[in-house]
């Protein structure tokens, strides 16, 4: 059984400002399959830009901005939900 949080707040290191509104954290959570087969539609960080819009409600546009360390810090915490724990490999959504 993994120790893994199922929600974690990283507090961004510089707020973002999109559409009249400033974000200065994301709160994450585990992603649906949903969400998750949705980002796969993606390829590279395109995909985790659009998992972490998904499991955070913040706009694609908005994510875009936030600084690389956050989003890898993000990134890292979502992927333990889409890695297989027999290989480390991402499964297929197909």
């Amino acid at each position: 059984m993994s120790s893994h949080p199922d929600e974690k707040t990283i507090i961004l290191r510089k707020p973002v400002e999109f559409a009249g509104r400033t974000y200065s954290e994301l709160q994450l959570r585990e992603p649906t399959l949903g969400e998750f087969a949705d980002a796969c539609k993606h390829e590279g960080v395109t995909s985790d830009i659009f998992l972490i819009a998904a499991v955070t409600g913040i706009e694609v546009q908005a994510v875009r901005k936030i600084g690389y360390r956050d989003a890898k810090e993000a990134r890292d915490f979502l992927a333990v939900f889409i890695n297989s724990p027999a290989t480390g490999e991402t499964p297929s959504p197909k």
